[in-house]
């Protein structure tokens, strides 16, 4: 048989170094033997020997984590160096913003439409927002640093931990900031690509500023209204245009740790869109994960708060009103054109920050004078907002929205469950008791049933409302009914028993009439 290398030596003519090796091997035998045959009393000894190295690797094991532990110390003392940093960047960046020419440029066109010689001019919503408006622009800018900070400003792991934490105890207007929100180029949107992509066979309903407050809502067809919009060239306008309502983008621009830590009205929602679906086809539980029909769109009515599109022109505003259902609500500002500065486009995001002991005085003020109100100007703060912003506002939030250049907003809404009997549900019934002053928006239609499916979501999982005894839950229960009761739609003509759908204002909108429904209606 061949072999490879070189031939192999006889046993006589091995070395020293051979007998060695050879016995070594004959040894490695005898010892592998001797172990599978050793009593067990001398495999107890070897255990011990082996444990008796146990406490180095513990040593090590120790090392290790103190290792890691240290590099995350590390890293975290360089964000927060980071975010210091940032914040006072911020402060001058909120000063430099809100001194800018076009909040000079805004202030004298809304005295020159208030002082007007012609009575259209001078009566037109643009004058008599602009009264308000220069009451609020005579504010001071926001600060994000401590100790009276006006907002928070973080990135999204400050933000996760925010929520995590300090939200619950005192939520905080925030103002959040991270490139990663946006990692595709594709999720960015302009103005003009939105107001260029709207279908040219429809009709666009918007605020025409140029009107009289009591009729500021019109409709035109999409070329004339086009037209329109470009003619003002971004610049500040009389008769700026505000366009409410807009379905939004496909894109899921929701910041993760709200979709995270606040999901309620997502699982509210779904449920009566469940049910929706449950109603048309008698298919029940089978319908969980099916596509979305336009039968249960129209159900869920509040579904499309949970992501919304408003796009305004320069020189729109909005009076202080606080979002209907007092959700958490989140925008992002965004660009006017692909090849525009960092700072081309602003908004002027206007609060109000009333100490605790005023509260009770200033929110019957603001119930009784609603969008008009003029609260102390050292209550009021202006957050300067530029592309890539995140504001996020707390339950209950007043505010006023000044554009003193086009402005372009995606944002949503959602509910926290861990606040929301605490601040959502107090601030809910006050724009309930204050609905023709407190909001801007109509209340939604389905809002009862929405509440219903959160009392059920409160008795299966108390925990998550922070609620333990029988009794706090059932008045939690008792509080969801009651703003159920409270928000009910149905607005039946007469006695609509056993009719067609054209005798039913709710069925005919495709809404069931709810249990509270005074007439007795074959549509529940």
């Amino acid at each position: 048989m061949s072999t490879r290398g070189r031939p192999r030596i006889s046993v006589d003519k091995l070395g020293y170094e051979g007998r060695r090796k050879r016995r070594q091997r004959d040894n490695n035998i005898t010892e592998d033997y001797a172990t599978a045959t050793v009593p067990e009393s001398r495999r107890y000894t070897d255990d011990e020997q082996r444990e008796s190295s146990s406490p180095d690797a513990e040593r090590h094991e120790a090392l290790v984590q103190a290792r890691v532990k240290n590099k995350l110390a590390q890293r975290a003392s360089r964000r927060k160096k980071r975010i210091r940093a940032d914040r006072e960047e911020s402060d001058r960046q909120q000063v430099r913003l809100y001194n800018h020419p076009l909040r000079y440029c805004l202030r004298e066109r809304w005295h020159k439409a208030a002082n007007s010689k012609s009575k259209p001019k001078s009566s037109s919503h643009f004058a008599i927002m602009g009264r308000l408006g220069d009451h609020i622009l005579g504010a001071q800018a926001a600060s994000c640093t401590l100790p009276e900070r006006d907002y928070v400003l973080t990135d999204l792991d400050g933000f996760d931990e925010y929520l995590e934490r300090d939200w619950v105890v005192h939520p905080e207007i925030i103002v959040l900031r991270d490139d990663r929100l946006f990692s595709k180029e594709s999720r960015r949107v302009t103005s003009n690509d939105l107001i260029k992509s709207l279908p040219t066979d429809s009709i666009i309903n918007f605020q025409d500023f140029g009107l009289p407050s009591e009729q500021i809502y019109r409709a035109l067809p999409t070329p004339k209204f086009q037209r329109r919009w470009a003619s003002s060239n971004g610049q500040i306008v009389d008769k700026p245009m505000n366009l409410l309502n807009m379905s939004s983008s496909n894109y899921e621009i929701t910041p993760p740790p709200l979709l995270n830590r606040c999901s309620l009205l997502h699982k509210a929602t779904r449920a009566v869109k469940v049910d929706a679906l449950a109603r048309k086809t008698n298919a029940g539980l089978d319908l969980v994960g099916k596509p979305t029909t336009t039968d249960a769109r129209m159900d869920a009515d509040l579904e499309s708060c949970l992501q919304f599109q408003i796009c305004s022109q320069a020189g729109a505003i909005s009076g202080w009103h606080m979002d209907s259902t007092a959700p958490i609500t989140w925008a992002t500002l965004e660009r006017n054109d692909d090849h525009e500065g960092a700072e081309d486009t602003i908004k002027y995001w206007a609060v109000v920050l009333v100490p605790d002991e005023c509260l009770p005085s200033a929110l019957e003020a603001f119930g009784e004078q609603g969008p008009e109100w003029e609260p102390p100007r050292e209550w009021i703060r202006i957050i300067s907002l530029i592309p890539g912003d995140y504001l996020i506002m707390p339950p209950g939030t007043i505010h006023a929205p000044i554009s003193p250049t086009n402005c372009f907003f995606r944002g949503g809404m959602c509910w926290d469950s861990r606040i929301f009997l605490t601040h959502t549900l107090p601030m809910w019934k006050f724009i309930m008791a204050h609905r023709d002053k407190a909001s801007n928006e109509d209340h939604p239609k389905q809002a009862a049933n929405i509440l219903n499916k959160v009392a059920g979501i409160i008795r299966l999982s108390p925990a998550d409302f922070n609620l333990s005894s029988e009794k706090d839950i059932d008045d939690a229960i008792r509080d969801c009914q009651w703003l159920a009761d409270a928000s009910m739609p149905c607005e039946c003509i007469g006695s609509c028993h056993d009719v067609g759908a054209e005798h039913c204002r709710c069925q005919a909108g495709n809404f069931v009439c709810l249990q509270y429904c005074p007439c007795s209606c074959s549509n529940k």
